[in-house]
């Protein structure tokens, strides 16, 4: 009986000491597959949550890579969490006509970096297809 419960004590330590103190998820917000501005410009809109669970303030700094010409709208790519704080907030991607992406479905990545650590979220931008 001991033995089981210095290996569940091992396995409780073990998990706990191995968890990120920041935890970042994003995902794509589809109620609206894309928008498509006067000027020709192309917005999807993704989902953001950072939850703090260390001590300390942290910093979740997003970059966007395999999508060339293509930017955070109205969204500052640092987002500060306070210890014990969770924040979940909308942004759009945009991609301007120059941008010259594929029809349909592009795929990129968003790279989440807090302190020494890096999150890589493989996503998708869809643009209008022609007909």
């Amino acid at each position: 009986m001991l033995l089981i419960i210095l290996c569940y004590g091992a396995g409780l330590f073990t998990a706990l000491s191995m968890r990120r103190a920041v935890l970042v998820r994003i995902a794509p917000d589809r109620t609206t597959m894309y928008r498509l501005g006067k000027d020709g410009t192309v917005y999807n809109r993704f989902r953001l949550q950072v939850a703090n669970r260390g001590h300390e303030q942290a910093i979740a700094q997003l970059s966007i890579e395999g999508l060339p010409r293509t930017a955070f709208m109205d969204f500052e790519n640092a987002v500060v969490v306070a210890a014990g704080q969770t924040i979940q907030q909308e942004f759009e991607i945009q991609a301007p006509p120059s941008a010259a992406l594929a029809p349909g479905v592009n795929h990129f990545r968003i790279i989440s970096r807090v302190g020494n650590e890096k999150d890589v979220f493989e996503e998708t931008f869809i643009t209008p297809t022609k007909d």
